[in-house]
């Protein structure tokens, strides 16, 4: 599980059917006929070239982002080692939901800034921790390729995502502005108190309830 093949449900019906051939690597290209490492070989019309997996951000100096050999510097894939105002979302390829990542990412953002705001000693203890770079444990594992400079592991960078905020405190319940959010245990106290009520159903916009199961529609969109 160090990589991960091409996700198709199509292909596998093609190869069945005869469709595609497989074929192990390309040792050398001698005009149109291909050699194979299985000492095979076949003439050939059109060589595609799909690597892909040329990452590039055209609107900024990649060096902010990338070191030499191309690997992201930044701590999460987030946050620069030394510059407290340079913040990337979504900069990261994992085996899972890119929106839950990147919401979890906005929110370590949002409680490091508020931190800092208000100049709590959290503020210093992560930028302690974001100096030193990309490099933990969610990334390791894979193998070294173009393909996988960006690639983490889902369960594991939402785990570290998740301890790194619960160590912010209430800065993760926080808005820029300073409002309070509800925590959890509130969100989960306020519908109790709704349901205890209302136990029949719920109060649709417009005040009027509605039974459990049925929809209620105000006509507002």
């Amino acid at each position: 599980m160090d990589t991960h093949p091409t996700m198709n449900t199509v292909l596998p019906q093609l190869v069945a059917h005869g469709r595609i051939d497989i074929k192990p690597d390309v040792t050398e290209f001698d005009g149109k006929t291909v050699r194979f490492s299985d000492g095979s070989e076949v003439e050939v019309d059109l060589v595609v070239f799909a690597t892909g997996y040329e990452i590039s951000l055209p609107f900024i100096d990649n060096s902010l982002v990338f070191d030499e050999s191309g690997k992201p510097i930044l701590f999460l894939n987030v946050f620069h080692p030394q510059y407290d105002d340079f913040f990337a979302v979504g900069l990261i390829q994992a085996n899972g939901s890119i929106w839950r990542l990147a919401d979890d990412q906005s929110r370590l953002i949002a409680a490091y800034l508020i931190a800092r705001d208000k100049g709590d000693p959290k503020a210093d203890w992560f930028a302690k921790l974001k100096r030193e770079g990309a490099d933990h444990k969610s990334y390791k594992g894979y193998v070294q390729s173009e393909r996988h400079r960006l690639e983490a592991n889902y369960f594991a960078y939402r785990r570290l995502a998740k301890r790194l905020l619960r160590k912010f405190g209430r800065f993760a319940d926080e808005t820029i502005r300073g409002e309070k959010l509800p925590s959890r245990e509130e969100r989960a106290q306020a519908v109790v108190q709704r349901r205890e009520a209302d136990p029949v159903g719920h109060a649709s916009p417009d005040g009027d309830t509605a039974s459990r199961g049925e929809t209620v529609s105000s006509g507002r969109g």
